[in-house]
């Protein structure tokens, strides 16, 4: 096969380059590598390539979707409503120990001036 390309290639011998027969030697080199290395590399390998182009084509698929998986959007909404949660009980707490420091100074100032 690579003896046929070369003939190719000497019958074009005036300097012009022929891409088309460039690009079509290059791609019949691709295909005859790939056919040999299938053929040669056991079922074993085949099957993982497979999984593997399998699992490949899922991801691009998923990321083309451009939608978020029902699982870290639930994630997400659990951690807005701890937040939310969060800050509510702290601002509650805060008016709490101000009114306690407030009522404190109220009776401290009420002792004061009964005496």
């Amino acid at each position: 096969m690579i003896a046929g390309q070369v003939s190719k290639s000497d019958d074009n011998l005036d300097g012009e380059i022929d891409e088309g027969s460039i690009e079509e030697g290059a791609s019949s080199l691709v295909e005859e590598l790939s056919l040999s290395l299938s053929t040669s590399s056991g079922g074993f390998s085949s099957q993982s390539g497979n999984s593997f182009d399998k699992m490949i084509k899922d991801f691009k698929k998923a990321l083309g979707e451009r939608k978020t998986p029902g699982n870290l959007v639930f994630l997400n909404r659990i951690i807005l409503v701890i937040t939310l949660l969060s800050i509510v009980l702290s601002c509650v707490e805060y008016s709490i120990k101000r009114q306690l420091v407030v009522d404190l100074t109220l009776q401290n100032d009420y002792a004061l001036k009964s005496e």
